[in-house]
């Protein structure tokens, strides 16, 4: 199964959620990322992966510039290994990183059955040659073409967005959008402090998307700060128990909101 992680805006803390559920689906699953944002990635900042050596063995926007998938394991991470070094536990987890290239992204043509054709292939390549059960795709944020096209593929999206009024009237739109095509959805709020104000204020947002959030994300200081990966289960508390939920249920197909 392909899975986006979307929001309509920056700073939702989509990445590093798609990293943290990521981790906790490779523990019992075959996971890949791709970092499918091509003008501010992050997910090799968020693992730790030296820029000098991403830059060297190749990354997302270099085959788009190509269009070639020819040798396309050499730019592909095993981040289960890494993660192994600092706590022991065996992971299933590749992650083909992105970085910044203005030049290659100038290059692209997003338009055509050529790019159309190019994104599934790379999607079914990187999903066989790992033999992965979910294929995780950190989308760009808005509605870019890269974005969409990505989403073309995907049987899961999964909507990030903050509880303020530019994020919420984001997603309502996306919404709209998104079930036309078919695919299942989850709305997860992020970010969300604890206060009165914003309870009423997803409330009002599940009324107007006319479907229930899936997950609330409470505001956490150690997890914010940093953008912590949450190796141990009991970490964070609430926000640990939440990507062991997310996990649980994307593994057992069950669909909260509807």
């Amino acid at each position: 199964m392909n899975i986006v992680f979307w929001s309509y805006k920056g700073g939702s803390g989509r990445s590093i959620c798609a990293a943290n559920l990521a981790i906790r689906l490779s523990e019992k699953k075959n996971v890949g990322m791709l970092d499918f944002d091509f003008e501010a990635p992050g997910l090799h900042t968020i693992f730790g992966l030296p820029e000098e050596e991403v830059a060297s063995r190749g990354f997302l926007a270099d085959y788009f510039q190509k269009r070639s998938l020819t040798d396309i394991h050499s730019s592909v991470w095993n981040i289960g290994d890494l993660l192994k070094e600092k706590d022991g536990k065996d992971r299933s987890l590749f992650l083909l990183p992105n970085m910044d290239h203005p030049a290659a992204l100038d290059e692209i043509d997003w338009t055509g059955n050529d790019i159309i054709t190019f994104i599934q292939d790379l999607f079914n390549k990187v999903t066989t040659i790992y033999d992965l059960d979910y294929l995780i795709i950190d989308a760009r944020s808005g509605f870019s073409a890269m974005s969409a096209i990505a989403i073309q593929f995907v049987g899961h999206v999964m909507l990030f967005f903050r509880p303020n009024i530019q994020h919420r009237s984001g997603i309502a739109r996306a919404l709209k959008i998104f079930k036309d095509q078919g695919v299942k959805i989850n709305i997860i709020a992020s970010q969300v402090p604890d206060s009165t104000a914003a309870n009423d204020f997803l409330v009002e947002s599940s009324t107007l998307f006319q479907q229930q959030l899936d997950y609330v994300l409470p505001f956490d200081n150690d997890f914010a700060v940093g953008e912590k990966l949450l190796l141990n289960n009991n970490e964070c508390g609430a926000i640990s128990d939440l990507f062991n939920k997310m996990a649980e249920n994307i593994i057992g197909g069950i669909q909260i909101g509807e």
